[in-house]
């Protein structure tokens, strides 16, 4: 059976996940707080500011790492996807190869799509140059579905190219967020811990991203 592994949870109360198919318990995960949600939002700032730093290139090696860190880990996961909300195992395998697909597009073209350009100045300010660069807002919140667990957060994770840290939340499937490989020492983002909380908890979960 799986557990919450987020640092020191302040609240008192747990939930069950069950496998659909037989009942069993399968995972158990903490209710979080106000004060969890808020003290991950400050620890992604944090992450956020030290992986923007590492620019284009070194962030696309990192997120090459990762995925290959999720291939080797891919089976473990798609069984841990069919236990938890019943997917067909081939369907499970399917959804983790569209994840995988995506970092790798990430990594190939963030520079591409999000990296600084310079862009022609009107005729009124031909003596100006004009250049267009994107910032990363702040920290997302991302919250995964029941049915996609792993392919809908891993696919707003790398955008842009993980400049934006992320809480990733999968009230329905935590089971799955758990089980997908963090990225090691030198792969992918630095890891922000997932906010696991059921839907009575949404509200202040979905708030905390929006004010940091």
């Amino acid at each position: 059976m799986n557990s919450a592994t987020a640092e020191s949870p302040s609240t008192q109360l747990w939930f069950d996940v069950r496998d659909p198919a037989t009942g069993a318990v399968v995972g158990r995960y903490p209710l979080h707080t106000e004060a969890d949600v808020d003290a991950a939002v400050a620890r992604a700032r944090d992450a956020g500011t030290w992986w923007a730093a590492l620019g284009f290139a070194e962030r696309a090696r990192r997120l090459d790492r990762w995925r290959a860190e999720l291939t080797r880990g891919r089976d473990d996961l798609a069984r841990t996807m069919r236990q938890e909300m019943g997917k067909p195992l081939s369907d499970a395998k399917l959804e983790i190869a569209m994840a995988l697909e995506h970092l790798k597009w990430a990594a190939r073209n963030a520079e591409r799509v999000l990296g600084p350009r310079s862009v022609n100045a009107s005729l009124l300010t031909i003596n100006q140059s004009c250049r267009v660069e994107y910032r990363p807002f702040g920290v997302v919140g991302v919250i995964g579905p029941w049915n996609y667990p792993v392919f809908t957060p891993l696919g707003c994770v790398p955008n842009p190219e993980c400049s934006c840290p992320r809480l990733w939340s999968t009230p329905a499937t935590p089971n799955s967020s758990v089980r997908t490989p963090r990225p090691s020492r030198n792969a992918g983002p630095r890891p922000a811990r997932c906010v696991t909380y059921r839907s009575g908890r949404t509200r202040c979960t979905s708030s905390r991203p929006c004010r940091s």
